[in-house]
């Protein structure tokens, strides 16, 4: 019997089309986009990222505003801090000489008035300080920067100077004419005491009160050197001239051995005299604030070496013994002054503290900070 092969058939290439009736052709929906919506869409993904980059760029400006400020609050901090030093180290040396010795030579003593060793840039972290004062007291007539403290008795105190004594100071110091001196000095007497000055058509009263703010005259002791700019006359400059030769701290008294020959002019002695104490103080090397100046032990042996160094005549020395009798001078200082000024080791921040503290315990009569 016979095989029989069945042939098989292979796939169909023909791809067959559904058949549609003409219903269903007609509820076919075809889609056609729309380029203009396309457009909108787009438009509104470059307005959000428009948006979200200026919230970026914004926040960042903030963050970065915000460095800025730590950074400047951080150099602040620095600057204030070693300013802040410095005021302490000139405590802890008058502390420690005063440990010495109760009424200590603090003149002679060069660690204390003139030590760039102690007191001129000395680092500390990221700033430096410097304790430092001008004297006036130089070979040259120019005021030099000494580094160290100084003391308020080689000044003139505002709270007990007559007026003599205070016209003649601020002529000296700030250049003013006798009318005008004359006239500042009585302002400044007449702030502190009752009733009108001597000056010829002086009424303070009336003056104060009719300010375009008008306030009272403090009629007491000056209890802060700022309340000077209060006073009829005095401006920021004369203030700034002035400031360097007045005090309201201690007794009264002007130390022989530290005031400037302006201020021993002042309370007295004539130019010679004052220039010729003053020459005499810096031993033999002609310089202040060195370990070989010369100190007087009281205010009459400087009267006598004095006299017999110029050749005074006894109207004179009789004049300069009735300086002493009155009380005028002291040989001791109670009270010291030490500006310190901090600044960053790279960078212009700095800032300047000056404080007066009593010299045995370093109790603290004034704090100022610019």
């Amino acid at each position: 019997m016979m095989a029989v092969h069945k042939k098989q058939s292979r796939p169909s290439s023909v791809v067959r089309c559904p058949r549609f009736t003409g219903h269903e052709i007609r509820n076919t929906r075809y889609e056609i986009r729309d380029p203009s919506r396309q457009g909108s869409i787009l438009i509104t993904a470059l307005w959000a990222l428009g948006l979200l980059s200026f919230f970026c760029v914004s926040l960042g400006a903030q963050i970065q505003q915000g460095i800025i400020l730590l950074s400047r609050m951080n150099k602040r901090a620095v600057v204030r801090s070693a300013a802040e030093a410095g005021i302490f180290k000139a405590m802890a040396i008058s502390k420690s000489e005063y440990a010495k010795n109760p009424l200590p030579n603090l003149a002679r003593d060069s660690v204390f008035f003139n030590s760039p060793a102690q007191f001129e840039n000395i680092e500390l972290g990221d700033g430096r300080f410097e304790v430092s004062y001008l004297s006036y007291d130089e070979p040259s007539g120019k005021p030099l920067v000494r580094y160290g403290l100084s003391d308020e008795e080689r000044r003139l105190n505002i709270n007990r100077a007559d007026r003599a004594a205070l016209k003649r100071l601020i002529a000296e110091v700030t250049g003013l004419d006798d009318e005008s001196a004359g006239e500042l000095a009585g302002g400044i007497i007449d702030w502190r005491e009752y009733g009108e000055s001597d000056i010829e058509d002086f009424h303070s009263d009336d003056f104060y009160e009719n300010l375009e703010f008008p306030y009272q005259e403090k009629k007491g002791a000056y209890e802060t050197l700022d309340e000077l700019l209060l006073v009829r006359g005095m401006d920021e400059a004369v203030y700034a001239e002035l400031i360097d030769f007045v005090t309201i701290y201690g007794n009264g008294l002007v130390n022989i051995n530290t005031a400037s020959w302006v201020v021993l002019m002042a309370v007295g002695l004539s130019e010679e005299e004052a220039r010729t104490l003053a020459g005499m103080r810096r031993g033999a090397d002609g310089l202040p604030g060195t370990p070989d100046d010369y100190l007087f032990p009281d205010a009459n042996t400087a009267v006598l070496r004095l006299a017999e160094t110029l050749d005074l005549e006894p109207p004179e020395i009789g004049r300069l013994h009735a300086l002493v009798a009155q009380g005028t001078f002291t040989t001791v200082s109670a009270y010291y002054r030490a500006q310190s000024k901090g600044t960053l080791l790279s960078g212009r921040e700095n800032k300047i503290i000056t404080c007066v503290f009593q010299g045995n315990d370093g109790k603290i009569q004034y704090w100022r900070e610019q």
